[in-house]
Parts: structure tokens; C-alpha cells; sequence
């Protein structure tokens, strides 16, 4: 009797089962950005090591990035908890509080990798608008000066010009959108916008941001240099991705978005081996409009530097990056014919309630939070949902870094359930 000829083909492997991820099972934690919403972050992460997972890279965009980047350094969850309450509780730190990232106009700088940031001289246009603006009575009114922000940036001096000449005219198609931004005037960076928006608005069109972000470059390079010190005890500064994976022997991955190539650009040790981290966590944080974005005109080398272009806050096109750590190589099965199981748990941050949208400044409201800021919910497939936890953020702003203890706390316990939930789901499917 003949044996079967052998056909040469492979078998197909089964798929992995859809189902939750064991603790034993996660290789790499990934985290959305969210601003000050990533205070739901800290009870996640206390479950997260008592439940003894122990990863070995991290991954996020925008908040995100800063919690990937302190977890990849080692700082425990109470350093982090310090660390977001009052920065300058680390070791080094100047700022005080994440307010202090909004960077007065005083010193006008653009960013610059590598280096202290670099000073501009104004242009004769943008002096003579910003004189022109210092003459307009500001009074109590919030409408005035961010809406010539908003013009400035989409139309230039002439835009804000005619915007500050024709707001008595048109003040009655405004007053929603005046409404919903007086509503704001006292939360950061409203009080300081108010109190220099003339140069605010002058330095905006070639600037194409409000803040220039020095401080906040600074904090993660000192965060980074605290792991970096040489013989003398000194700081190390502008440690690349490389340098990190090598002496740690952890894996950070963020992302930036490339506005000129309409690209979504990944910083790590593969990518961008010779780029400085602190300036890639500076990148992924540079909410539109709000920070000065990154202009880089170096020639791209491939696995080391990124392609040049004008980079803004990776959370616009890629909030949520897990899917590239599933090119990293898994444990195989106990099974031959199983594909091996997925490492990656990401962390989002979920508001449940519906955002009101009644009037134009709703309209505007939702806008800046889901279009320019961006959300993870469009990263998460079906195929992917087993693998995310959403973390109630209800109470929690994108901009206010200085939010209640009381809430904080009462989020971060309800973090700590909805972790302990999805880990005992995992372990019921897992039989």
C-alpha cells in the first residue's frame, strides 16, 4: 500500500481564542492619551502589579506616552501618583504642576530636538498686530481673544484683524460659542491666555501654536537623566531610544503624527534609534494649536531618524498604538496547531456619558475633543476589544491637571475594579 504523497502545503494554524488576557500572558502595556484624564491610570496600574503583571515594553500616545515613558524608567506607581500631584517631587523636576507646561509668551521659542529650544525675533507684521490688539478693551469677556486665536490660525492677521473689528456685529450668532468659553475661564490655560492674548495671537502664525512646550521637554528629559547619571551623579540629556532599550532592556513606543506626509510616525528603539526620547514624548503630547509642533528638516535614516515634517500630537491618527507590538515575538502554545496568543493590553480612557450638543459652542466643544485630540475608540476593532480596558474618566477634563482628591481617588478605585473585573473574566474563559 502507498503512503500519501505529501502535498507541501503548511497547515493552517487555528486562531488564538478571543478571549481576555491572562496576567501571565501580557508582554506590553499600552496607554491612550487623554490629558488629565490619565489620573484613572494610577488604580489600574496598582491592580495591574498586584496582580503580578510584568511587562517588558510600553506604548501610548499624547498622556499616554508620559505614563509609557515613567513605567519603561521604572518609577513604581507611587512615584507616578507624586509625579502627576507635583511634578517637581521628582528628583530634579522644576515644574510644579502640568499647568506649568503652558508656557508664558514672554520668551518666544520653537521647538528644536536635541537642544535648548531656539528664540525667534518678531516680524514687523506681528509687532504691529499685537500693538493694534493691546489697544482693544479686553473687559470680562473670554470671546474676544480666543476667537482672534482661532481666526488668526485659520486666516492670519488679517483674519483676527477683521475678527476683533466685526465681533459687535456678528455677537449675536456668537453668544453660544461666547457662553461655552466663559464657562472656562477659570480653568488652565484660560488665565494665562487672558493675560498675554495679544502676543498669543501675534506669535500664532508662524508659530502654528500657543505654547512652545520648553517645560514640559525639560521634565521628561530630567525624568529620563534621573535613570542616566554618570560617575559624578550628573544628569544625563537627549538620551535616544536606543540608548534606553540597551541599558534597560525595555521596550517604549510613541507616536507622533507627521502633518506634511500624513503619516502616523512611531518613535522607538526600531524606528528611531538616535532620536532623543524626551523630544519624541514632547511630539506625542503637541495637542494641535495648543503646543508649537515640531518641524524637523533632517534627511529620514530609516531604523534611526524620522521623516522631516511638521509633527503634532500622535493621538490624532493613532491614539491608541497596540497593534505594533504584535510584530514582536510571542510564546508558542502548548498546541502546535494554535496560533500563539496576543501580549498586548491597552488601557483607554472612557468618558460613558454623551457630550449635550445644543448649540454651536457644543458643536465646537465636541469637535476639539474627538477630531483634533482624537480617541482610541477607532484603533479598537472587534477583533481588538478583548484586548482594552476602559477606565471610567467621569468627573476628569483634558486640560485640568490639578483635579479634586476626592475624585481621584473615587476614579482610581473604580479603576481598580474594572481591571480586577476584566481579569477574572479572562480567567473564566480561560477554563
Amino acid at each position: 500500500m502507498n503512503s500519501p504523497r505529501p502535498t507541501g502545503r503548511v497547515p493552517a494554524l487555528r486562531p488564538a481564542p478571543d478571549r481576555e488576557l491572562l496576567p501571565e500572558e501580557i508582554s506590553y502595556l499600552v496607554f491612550e492619551g487623554g490629558g488629565g484624564k490619565g489620573f484613572a491610570y494610577l488604580g489600574a496600574l496598582a491592580e495591574l502589579y498586584d496582580r503580578d503583571v510584568m511587562p517588558v515594553g510600553f506604548g501610548g500616545s499624547s498622556a499616554g506616552a508620559i505614563t509609557a515613558l515613567l513605567l519603561t524608567l521604572g518609577y513604581t506607581v507611587e512615584e507616578i501618583e507624586m509625579f502627576m500631584r507635583a511634578p517637581n517631587k521628582i528628583r530634579g523636576v522644576r515644574a510644579a504642576s502640568f499647568t506649568d507646561f503652558f508656557d508664558s509668551p514672554v520668551y518666544r521659542l520653537v521647538p528644536k530636538v536635541g537642544a535648548h529650544y531656539t528664540k525667534v525675533k518678531d516680524e514687523p507684521d506681528e509687532t504691529k498686530l499685537i500693538a493694534q490688539l493691546k489697544q482693544v478693551p479686553l473687559g470680562t469677556r473670554i470671546g474676544m481673544p480666543l476667537g482672534a486665536v482661532l481666526a488668526y490660525g485659520m486666516c492670519g492677521p488679517v483674519g483676527a484683524a477683521l475678527y476683533v473689528g466685526g465681533l459687535a456685529w456678528a455677537r449675536s450668532n456668537l453668544n453660544d460659542l461666547l457662553k461655552e468659553m466663559e464657562s472656562h475661564k477659570d480653568e488652565p490655560p484660560v488665565p494665562l491666555l487672558l493675560s498675554s492674548w495679544p502676543e498669543y495671537i501675534g506669535y500664532l502664525g508662524r508659530d502654528m501654536g500657543l505654547f512652545h512646550g520648553q517645560a514640559a521637554r525639560d521634565t521628561f528629559d530630567q525624568l529620563i537623566g534621573n535613570k542616566f547619571r554618570n560617575r559624578s551623579g550628573i544628569a544625563r540629556s537627549f538620551v535616544t531610544f536606543g540608548e534606553l532599550r540597551t541599558q534597560l532592556g525595555k521596550d517604549l513606543l510613541v507616536t507622533g503624527a507627521n502633518l506634511s506626509t500624513g503619516l502616523t510616525q512611531i518613535f522607538s528603539a526600531k524606528h528611531t534609534s538616535e532620536f532623543p526620547v524626551a523630544d519624541a514624548i514632547r511630539i506625542s503630547m503637541s495637542l494641535p494649536y495648543i503646543y508649537k509642533p515640531y518641524v524637523l528638516t533632517e534627511p529620514e535614516r530609516p531604523g534611526a531618524w524620522p521623516a522631516p515634517g511638521v509633527y503634532v500630537d500622535g493621538g490624532v491618527w493613532n491614539n491608541l498604538p497596540f497593534r505594533e507590538f504584535d510584530e514582536e515575538p510571542r510564546p508558542q502554545p502548548s498546541d502546535p496547531g494554535q496560533m500563539p496568543m496576543p501580549q498586548t493590553l491597552a488601557l483607554r480612557l472612557d468618558t460613558p456619558t454623551t457630550l449635550e450638543i445644543n448649540n454651536l459652542g457644543g458643536f465646537l466643544g465636541a469637535m476639539g475633543q474627538y477630531a483634533l485630540y482624537g480617541t482610541g475608540e477607532s484603533q479598537v476593532t472587534s477583533a481588538y476589544r478583548n484586548r482594552t480596558i476602559a477606565l471610567d474618566t467621569e468627573g476628569l477634563s483634558l486640560l485640568d491637571f490639578t483635579p479634586d482628591p476626592a475624585l481621584v481617588k473615587d476614579i482610581n478605585a473604580r479603576s481598580r475594579k474594572t481591571v480586577s473585573a476584566y481579569f477574572d473574566r479572562a480567567k473564566s474563559h480561560a477554563g
